[in-house]
């Protein structure tokens, strides 16, 4: 039911919806959750597992692409990186210096 709520949810991208509805039907094909002693189930729901955790992991991708996207940066954000510093500084001090 979760996945079905999330394949709704995600109705506009249809690449993210192909992907639940191939956890869908993964969870479909391992049936009965509880029986544990039938290594071909178990196996079906591993793999159901595996690609509910492959898609958790795209959408997380995905939001924190949108969450960069829409990220306002700061003062500090837009520092020289280490290496330039030195150089930075000595761009500055050339100016000073000429006035």
């Amino acid at each position: 039911m979760d996945a079905q709520d999330l394949r709704r949810i995600l109705e506009g991208n249809a690449n993210r919806v192909d992907d639940v509805n191939r956890v869908i039907e993964a969870l479909r094909r391992a049936g009965d959750y509880m029986n544990y002693d039938n290594p071909e189930q178990f196996a079906r729901l591993k793999a159901a597992i595996d690609l509910t955790r492959k898609v958790e992991l795209q959408l997380a991708r995905d939001l924190d692409r949108l969450n960069q996207a829409d990220r306002y940066f700061s003062v500090e954000d837009n520092e020289a990186p280490a290496d330039y510093r030195k150089l930075v500084e000595e761009y500055y001090k050339s100016l000073a210096k000429s006035k």
